[in-house]
């Protein structure tokens, strides 16, 4: 009897070895194809946000308006004052970013299209700034050409 289940094993591991080796080759397929499948055609929006002397803002919030659908994603900088929104559909984008005592900045009219990046580095201006060009307007209209 022992000698019949050898003989069984014997003649099945071809055939074992063989689908071994074809599984092997189909999850290879599977890898080296896995990077290509959930791209799709969504987008990003990248950049870095800087106050008015070229210093980073960490946590500010800058916000992702798709204007042509009206929806909108909202994030915060990093300690490199950068952002990134990965996986945004191809659209018409608004950037806003807002930080306690700075002036809001908005970017208008941002075209994102299909499996692209856009940066859009932005820069703001302290409130404390905008006050002071505010109560001058001379000195910001001609801006000391005379």
């Amino acid at each position: 009897m022992r000698w019949r289940t050898s003989l069984i094993e014997a003649s099945m591991r071809p055939k074992v070895k063989r689908a071994a080796q074809l599984m092997g080759a189909m999850f290879d397929v599977f890898l080296i194809c896995l990077p290509a499948w959930p791209q799709g055609n969504a987008g990003r929006i990248l950049g870095t946000l800087t106050d008015q002397s070229g210093g980073v803002m960490a946590g500010a919030t800058v916000t992702f308006v798709d204007t042509q659908r009206g929806t909108a994603r909202t994030l915060t900088t990093n300690q490199s004052g950068e952002y990134n929104s990965p996986g945004l559909l191809p659209s018409n984008y608004t950037v806003r970013a807002e930080a306690m005592g700075f002036k809001t900045i908005e970017r208008l009219g941002i075209l994102l299209e299909a499996n692209s990046d856009v940066r859009v580095d932005l820069s703001m201006q302290s409130e404390r700034n905008r006050r002071k060009s505010e109560l001058n307007p001379r000195r910001s209209e001609h801006h000391g050409i005379r």
